[in-house]
């Protein structure tokens, strides 16, 4: 059942309140809290799923209202099918930071070790502003603008593809899909935003709140609340019918609407979908994943994208040239 205006107005009134919420949890005079590089690793790493998990509350509250308890996340997440398990121990993972160890592992300590170089040659903070507001707008885009990219990327890069698939192969969309990664997709991640990062430089008060900000979102656009959001939805922010046409099997609907928050990236560069046809289910063709466990998964998963990497060259360079190349070079040898 559709959501009125008025409850969209509600729904929307709460979703911010919770933003703001986020953000006096985080810093409740509204002064810089540089101090908060001296606080305790542990008490930020709380702060950070107390606030994340509000907002997931908060959405699984305006499902239930908007959708019903049978059509909500929660629903799901109480009689979670195969799919919905998976999302459950990536999220739960996350929270209790197994992810970390989880990349370290699938990626040689790759993920780990050449972020770091690329930071350290990288220039530090070279497109920032002296503003903390400006800059934090900027940093708002320009993560954003990353994002997209990045997205992009994990698309049409097949390598990545095959990591970032195991996150489309969701059956079902819920507030807490958002978590469902694997940690070769997480890797490349870190290797893609390790340059940018450093370069668009800020605070680490403003990467908490922009993450925390974008994880709302995110647990909102993964839920099935039928909000396309009207011409907001259309040219501004990315809606829950806009990113639930993006995890679409359908072939009109394939790599369309890549954008994280700003809708608008999609428009300039020709990924909008803006046609009438809404999926009611999710999920990719050549689903391989949800029945074997998630260890099976995560293993199959990186043996996959192995095999692609390591067929790179061949596919790179037509098999028959090289072929060529190397009789061509045995014949003059033998002259």
């Amino acid at each position: 059942m559709f959501a009125t205006d008025t409850s969209r107005n509600i729904a929307a009134i709460a979703v911010a309140s919770v933003g703001v919420g986020a953000m006096f949890l985080v810093d409740p005079t509204g002064a810089p809290l540089r101090a908060m590089h001296y606080l305790d690793t542990r008490y930020q790493v709380f702060q950070d799923q107390l606030v994340f998990i509000t907002g997931i509350v908060t959405v699984i509250a305006l499902e239930v209202a908007l959708l019903g308890y049978r059509a909500s996340s929660l629903s799901r997440l109480l009689r979670p099918s195969r799919s919905t398990w998976i999302d459950v121990v990536c999220f739960v993972s996350q929270q209790f930071g197994l992810y970390g160890a989880l990349t370290f592992i699938f990626s040689a300590s790759l993920a780990s070790s050449l972020p770091k170089l690329l930071v350290a040659a990288a220039p530090h903070d070279a497109l920032t502003f002296a503003n903390p507001l400006l800059q934090f707008v900027w940093l708002f885009v320009a993560v954003d603008f990353v994002s997209y990219c990045m997205h992009f990327c994990q698309h049409k890069l097949r390598f990545w593809w095959e990591a970032h698939k195991f996150h489309h192969c969701a059956t079902e969309l819920n507030v807490i899909t958002t978590a469902r990664a694997h940690p070769l997709d997480h890797a490349f991640q870190l290797l893609f935003l390790a340059v940018p990062t450093a370069l668009l430089g800020g605070s680490m008060i403003q990467f908490l709140l922009l993450s925390i900000v974008m994880a709302m979102h995110a647990g909102l656009t993964h839920s099935m609340v039928a909000w396309n959001f009207g011409w907001v939805g259309r040219w501004l922010l990315v809606s829950p019918i806009a990113h639930r046409i993006h995890h679409s099997d359908m072939p009109e609907h394939r790599d369309k609407n890549l954008a994280s928050v700003f809708i608008i990236w999609d428009r300039i560069f020709g990924s909008y979908y803006g046609g009438p046809v809404i999926n009611d289910h999710v999920g990719v063709d050549d689903n391989v994943y949800n029945q074997r466990g998630l260890v099976t998964d995560f293993v199959d998963c990186g043996v996959r994208v192995y095999a692609i990497i390591v067929s790179a060259p061949r596919r790179l360079l037509p098999y028959s040239l090289v072929h060529r190349y190397v009789q061509k070079i045995q014949t003059g040898s033998e002259r």
